[in-house]
This record gives C-alpha cells, sequence and structure tokens, in this order.
C-alpha cells in the first residue's frame, strides 16, 4: 500500500501531460513539403542553364549551337545562315582582327550577294566549323 500512496503523490506534484496525436501528421506532412520545397528552390538555382550576359557571349553561344551541315544543305536557309555567321563573329570579335575570318570573309563572297548563289563547298564549310570550334 505503501508504494500506491507514493505513485499518487507523485501525480499531484507533476500532472500527467496528454499529447494530441491529431496533429502530428499535418506536421509532419507540411514540414516534408517544406523541405521538398527548399531543395527543389536549391536544385533549380545551381542547375538552371547559365545564359549568357555580355553581347560576346551571346554571340558566342549562337555561334556555338549553329549546324552548318544541315542548315546549308537546306538551299532555302543557306544565305540567312552564312549572313548571321558573318554577323556573329563580328560581334564576338568586336573590333578585332582575324585573318582566318577575314579569309572566309573572302570565300564567302560569292554564295552571300546573289539571288541565286550556290551552296558553298565543302572545304569552306569544313573551315567555318574549325573556325567556330576555335571560338573560346
Amino acid at each position: 500500500m505503501q508504494a500506491a500512496t507514493d505513485i499518487s503523490q507523485l501525480k499531484g506534484i507533476m500532472p500527467s501531460v496528454e499529447i494530441d496525436t491529431g496533429a502530428l501528421p499535418y506536421l509532419f506532412i507540411s514540414m516534408a513539403l517544406l523541405i521538398l520545397s527548399i531543395m527543389t528552390l536549391w536544385w533549380y538555382a545551381h542547375h538552371r542553364k547559365k545564359r549568357p550576359r555580355t553581347p560576346q557571349s551571346q554571340a558566342l553561344h549562337r555561334l556555338k549551337a549553329l549546324d552548318l551541315q544541315t542548315t546549308l544543305s537546306q538551299k532555302t536557309h543557306s544565305q540567312e545562315t552564312l549572313y548571321r555567321f558573318s554577323i556573329d563573329v563580328h560581334c564576338y570579335l568586336d573590333g578585332r582582327e582575324d585573318t582566318l575570318f577575314d579569309e572566309i570573309q573572302e570565300a564567302l563572297l560569292p554564295y552571300k550577294y546573289q539571288a541565286d548563289a550556290p551552296l558553298p563547298d565543302t572545304a569552306t564549310i569544313q573551315k567555318i566549323d574549325d573556325f567556330i570550334k576555335g571560338l573560346t
């Protein structure tokens, strides 16, 4: 009997605490959604494509994305592609001299300024490809 009175005396000193477990699943779900949203924002911030900022880097990005083999095989877009190449390289060089580009420009003259110009020869296309690959 003595032990029963000791326990009742302890309960009188410190009342028993009841924990409401009805809100506990909602707490876990909200914490999981918060963690998931933070991880998604972090991943998006670190893995999104970096867009070029300067006109020179934008021109370099367009030059690297240029697919000459496919585009020049379509006669309707060949002159547009050659013009775009020239404009982007001029923007990329930003007034600097480049003898290889000058040679390419000379080789492209017969193909750019005529209404029914033939397609550039494979040597010229290869020279343009090599020039683009050499850009940094």
